[in-house]
């Protein structure tokens, strides 16, 4: 077909769906809607990469997403919350395609060791819910064990270029700041529209609340008045654990150059600033072992985070005592003091939460089934309540001793090949890039005792996707080219062969 009759075929057809679409107004959402699908997964397919960038886009905006349509939708599909899912599964049939087309076989590297080991382990918790549990425990299980790993082993296939992870870098940096902007104006002002969404989001904190404060007669009254700064994640112990990381990525890059000092001062106020507010212990223990551990193994220019760390003390004391007789602040102090009088009745005392995970341990040593303890239990609604609290508490119920080890042989792995690339490779960047993901994973590892993080929305896949950028990068930078053959000597005349 001609080209000038495909652009005016094209463009008829484009002509005849907006005016239907005009006409009939949920005809023309559907063709929007419908468009923007086919446009996202066209482009996806050529060219994988842009799958990543999408997602990372997407992250900060889809729990506000999901409230706003449960309160103004008339039915939410159930599959919407699997939409990270989705979208992997999509950039992988763009690398099959992309692989197909030019004859390029799909491979696994030596340093993929560790993602491999969590498959196995994930594969065995499987076999164990699929002769147990409901089907919709093993979904759930699915959901939040394995896209981190897939996502890396994605990145890894794609192999992105110095100029691809800068921008999955840069984007994610970008995004951060927008959302941490828009949470700080909305904890300020708090209007009643985003408590309603909070709400629709965590409705199980604020009956927590309201059973040890009778003080607090209705939902909104409670969300406008919650003290910590939850962000529009609608979860501050995740949105505290990404300020962590960027925080840290900040400092790390400190380390390095004095010019960086200027370059990334305001991305750290910023994000520390944001880490202290969300009030999340666990992701403020986390980012303290994280120095330490800069401090311990960049002993170089130790003096500037030490200066970092104190400058950041000194804050966040002055910070508390101007605003101790705010009233936000006390409610939190007394939320925080009257804990302990729920007794778990609501799953929220993480004591009696560790005491059930363990009870189901020693019940089943070879566990339970994946999904059936954790966040996936207790969002599948096919299971078990019962989150545990503890991501060692909860792979020991799900996956008993053989998840245990999996679990601890992952994490072995991901040091030891984030170590061995650290040592091997020059490039500032790069360096930055590792020496934030060493810290940040020492601290996730302490924080996971007394929360959920490797079942974390948002931190725990970009966490996997940028150990794949990294190790892409130190692999292609380290790659020696192969010699130049020298050109034969030149016979003279009269010399025989």
């Amino acid at each position: 077909m001609p080209a000038t009759l495909k652009t005016i075929l094209i463009a008829l057809l484009a002509a005849v769906a907006g005016g239907a679409g005009i006409a009939y107004k949920p005809l023309g959402i559907a063709i929007v809607v419908g468009g923007a699908l086919l446009a996202i997964c066209s482009g996806v397919i050529r060219r994988p990469i842009l799958g990543f960038w999408l997602m990372l886009f997407f992250f900060p905006l889809y729990p506000a997403f999901r409230a706003w349509a449960q309160l103004n939708l008339p039915l939410v599909l159930m599959g919407i919350k699997f939409w990270p899912d989705a979208l992997l599964g999509l950039i992988w049939i763009g690398i099959v395609v992309q692989a197909v087309g030019h004859r390029r076989r799909l491979k696994l590297y030596g340093d993929d060791w560790p993602a491999l080991v969590w498959v196995v382990t994930v594969a065995y918790g499987s076999v164990i819910t699929f002769k147990n549990q409901h089907p919709f425990v093993l979904l759930f299980g699915w959901h939040y064990a394995l896209p981190p790993v897939l996502g890396y082993f994605a990145i890894r296939q794609i192999r992105p270029s110095a100029r691809d992870a800068a921008g999955i870098v840069r984007l994610l940096l970008v995004t951060y700041v927008c959302l941490t902007l828009l949470s700080l104006a909305d904890f300020i002002v708090r209007p009643e529209y985003t408590a309603k969404l909070a709400q629709v989001a965590r409705p199980e904190v604020a009956e927590w609340a309201m059973d040890v404060d009778d003080k607090i007669t209705n939902t909104v009254e409670f969300w406008t008045r919650y003290a910590r700064m939850q962000s529009l994640l609608f979860e501050e112990n995740v949105f505290g654990s990404l300020s962590s990381f960027v925080s840290l990525y900040c400092l790390s890059w400190f380390t390095l150059s004095r010019r960086a000092v200027g370059r990334f001062f305001w991305l750290w106020v910023l994000s520390t600033g944001a880490l202290l507010l969300s009030v999340s212990r666990g992701s403020t223990a986390g980012w303290i072992v994280g120095i330490v551990v800069l401090l311990l193994l960049w002993r170089r220019y130790s003096w500037r985070l030490t200066v970092a760390l104190g400058s950041v003390t000194a804050l966040a004391v002055g910070l508390f005592l101007f605003v101790a007789d705010n009233p936000k602040v006390n409610f939190w102090v007394k939320m925080i003091e009257s804990t302990g009088i729920l007794n778990g009745k609501f799953g929220q005392d993480r004591a009696h939460q560790w005491k059930a995970g363990l009870e189901v341990f020693l019940q089943h040593p070879s566990g339970t089934g994946l999904g059936s303890v954790g966040y996936a239990a207790s969002r599948s609604g096919a299971g078990s309540t019962l989150v545990a609290d503890s991501n060692y508490v909860a792979y020991l119920g799900e996956m008993g001793i053989p998840g245990a080890l999996g679990l601890t042989a992952m994490l072995i792995g991901l040091f030891w090949v984030l170590g061995r690339w650290q040592r091997a490779t020059d490039d500032p960047g790069l360096k930055a890039l590792g020496m934030t993901l060493i810290a940040y994973l020492s601290g996730e590892c302490v924080h996971a005792a007394s929360a959920n993080v490797f079942e974390y929305y948002y931190t725990w896949p970009v966490f996997w996707l940028l150990v794949g950028v990294y190790v892409c990068r130190c692999e292609a930078g380290t790659t020696r080219l192969q010699p130049i053959p020298q050109p034969l000597p030149c016979r003279k005349e009269g010399e025989k062969g």
